[in-house]
């Protein structure tokens, strides 16, 4: 079995209370003095479209992504790394620009917030033991299946399953598969598969082909046009260009 990193699987999760912004740990933007640099609020580890670099960096898919369109635009992106319940607060209260961090594009969500065009669409999946029989949304009734909470993950895993099992983070759903405390994890397919990759002999991906498409989307406050049309521009030309295509590649994105 692959070595498992030591983390606790479950921990009691405070009420959510905006913090102020933790210092950004990187600046992907060239030395440009006069260059307009955005501030992203991100989850402190969302992989692989979020990921902990070297000397604090962010890098990742979803991160890379925004880092070319910005290469493309002119400006520059500062990634605050948080956790997941303070993302959207930041955004709603000013102190970021931008909110990311595989951010499914729902009805509720598009209410409250605007997006730019989705960088990459995914369908709901579960990670579960090689030897499970979930074939199908359907099969989670009365099965337990570890969630994210305050995700559109949770929602969707709410409208099938019986037993919820909530944990802190991604990682911790998926190592509650991994170690048997439950039945299966509710992610993403582009989470899904890499999880499978890392650990192939312990989990297997099943993709809810027949349920809709979940598109994923750098969230900004409502009425900021501007770096609406400047996220959408540059993601064609990242697509026009090849360097999408060369993004997916390097982090295994199917």
């Amino acid at each position: 079995m692959a070595c498992l990193p030591c983390v606790p699987v479950t921990m009691a999760l405070k009420p959510h209370q905006i913090q102020p912004p933790p210092p950004a740990v990187t600046t992907n933007a060239p030395d440009v003095a006069h260059q307009k640099i955005y501030r992203v609020a991100v989850e402190r580890e969302f992989t692989p479209l979020i990921v902990p670099g070297e000397q604090g960096r962010v890098t990742g898919f979803e991160a890379d992504v925004l880092e070319a369109v910005g290469n493309e635009q002119g400006f520059g992106v500062e990634f605050l790394p948080m956790d997941w319940q303070q993302v959207f607060p930041q955004l709603d209260e000013g102190n970021v620009d931008v909110a990311g961090s595989g951010i499914i594009m729902t009805e509720e969500r598009l209410q409250k917030w605007d997006f730019s065009d989705p960088f990459i669409v995914a369908k709901y999946a579960v990670v579960v033991p090689t030897d499970s029989t979930i074939t199908k949304s359907e099969d989670l009734r009365d099965k337990r299946v570890a969630v994210q909470p305050d995700s559109a993950f949770a929602e969707f895993a709410r409208s099938k399953a019986n037993d919820i099992m909530d944990t802190k983070t991604i990682w911790m759903s998926i190592k509650a598969v991994i170690t048997k405390e439950a039945d299966a994890a509710m992610v993403n397919t582009v989470i899904a598969e890499h999880f499978v990759a890392k650990y192939p002999n312990e989990v297997k991906v099943v993709a809810f082909t027949n349920d809709a498409d979940i598109p994923l989307g750098y969230a900004l406050k409502k009425g900021n046009g501007e770096l609406q049309a400047q996220i959408n521009e540059g993601l064609a030309k990242i697509k026009a260009s090849g360097e999408y295509d060369k993004l997916k590649a390097k982090w295994d994105i199917k």
